[in-house]
């Protein structure tokens, strides 16, 4: 890997090319087979592995934006409710089959008067 220093002189030298043996993989696009055990579950490309936190902190700005939309008059209540309608019975197939990464899976594995 070059330098800060090594990126300057190539600059003035007006050197376009860092060669490939210079570049870390995990610098690249292509790093993200190669992420750490602990961190797979975080990796956005793989919706299977989403963790519990990932899950809930990227679909609830989509629900409060429906939320938002809805509010904008009586017309765009009722699309959004027939969409929300729509959206239970297209999604009951994909919810029946569960990962043990939802929030009730989350809460089945503790004991009563427990914190997670």
């Amino acid at each position: 890997m070059l330098c800060s220093h090594v990126l300057r002189v190539m600059e003035i030298l007006y050197l376009e090319d860092i060669r490939a043996k210079h570049i870390l993989k995990r610098l690249t696009k292509d790093a993200r087979d190669i992420l750490h055990q602990h961190l797979v579950q975080y990796q956005r490309d793989n919706s299977v592995n989403l963790s519990f936190t990932c899950r809930h902190s990227t679909l609830y700005p989509k629900a409060m934006e429906v939320v938002r939309m809805r509010d904008a008059s009586a017309a765009a209540f009722d699309h959004v409710f027939a969409g929300l309608d729509a959206l239970l019975l297209s999604g009951a197939p994909f919810a029946e089959k569960r990962d043990g990464y939802g929030f009730e899976d989350h809460m089945a594995g503790l004991t009563p008067g427990t914190l997670p």
